[in-house]
Formats: C-alpha cells, structure tokens, sequence
C-alpha cells in the first residue's frame, strides 16, 4: 500500500476522464448505426472504460481487500490496457505534435475559420487561446492514462510474480 498514493490520484483523475467519456460514449453507440466510421472511437473509448472498471476492481481486491485477483479479471485487464495504452500513445504523440508543429496549429485554425466568419465578435487571440488549451488538456489526459495503464499493467504483473510464489 505504500508509495501508491499518486496511482490512487491518477485513479481519481482518471476517473473523472471516464465519467465525461461515458456520454460521449453513449452517442457514438448510436451514431455506429448511421455511420460505421464511429465504430473505432467507439471500440476505444469501450476499452479505455472497460480498463478503468477493471483497473479499479483490481487495485481495490488486490490491494484493498488483499483477495486474489481471477485470471479471467486480469486478462479483461490487461487486454483492455494494451489496447488503451496503443491508442493513448498515439494521442499523446498527436497532442505533443499538435502543440510542437506551427502547421497542424494553423490547419486548426483554417478549420475554424468558418465559425468565426459565423461569429463576427470573436477575437483571434482568444481561439489562439482555445486551440493551444485544448491541444494541453488533451496532452494531459493522456499522458495520465499512458502513466495509469502502465502502471497498472506494472501491478499486474507483480501481482501474478507474488501469485506463483505463494503456490
């Protein structure tokens, strides 16, 4: 239990992430049945949900409860990890490249030019703000489920090293 106190913090943070995917979710599933393009997005943010249920089922068994964990619950887990953490990384490499590159930032804009020519009011420099905000709240996000799935996938596997000792 010792020295787990900031994976319980990133459990929290990470918690919340879930709680706000878990709508979002919701409207991919039935957006798969318009369009089947949402299917992949859908596929991981079912991954990145199923993770965070069973990342905290085992840390409350394992190391809460000090009951052991079924082999079944641990593969859902580490399935479910590798799969977060594939997608994580790549969008953690995006996010960075998003802040780092001068070009993606202004193809952003070019995008969002149209609502400003909607929006006459609206200065420049404050979607210049909101680009740059949100390229770091997405950065943040996942580099906190790239540290939560690997640490967690750390556990687990120690977990199973403990396991086939006590046998």
């Amino acid at each position: 239990m010792k020295g787990l106190g900031l994976y319980r913090l990133l459990s929290g943070i990470l918690s919340i992430i879930c709680f706000l995917l878990f709508p979002v979710f919701l409207l991919l599933l039935f957006a798969v049945f318009v369009d089947f393009s949402a299917a992949l997005q859908l596929f991981i943010i079912l991954s990145v949900l199923l993770y965070y249920w069973h990342s905290r089922k085992f840390f409350l068994q394992v190391y809460i409860q000090r009951e052991p964990y079924t082999a079944r619950s641990r593969d859902w887990l580490q399935v479910n990890g590798f799969v977060t953490l594939i997608a994580t990384l790549f969008a953690v490499v995006n996010s960075a490249l998003d802040l780092i590159l001068p070009a993606r930032k202004e193809a952003t804009k070019a995008t969002l030019k149209e609502l400003v020519e909607v929006n006459p009011g609206t200065r420049q420099d404050y979607i210049d703000f909101a680009i740059t905000a949100s390229y770091c709240i997405a950065f943040f996000i996942f580099t906190v489920l790239v540290i939560h799935v690997t640490w967690t996938l750390l556990l687990v596997r120690k977990q199973m090293k403990l396991q086939k000792q006590e046998e």
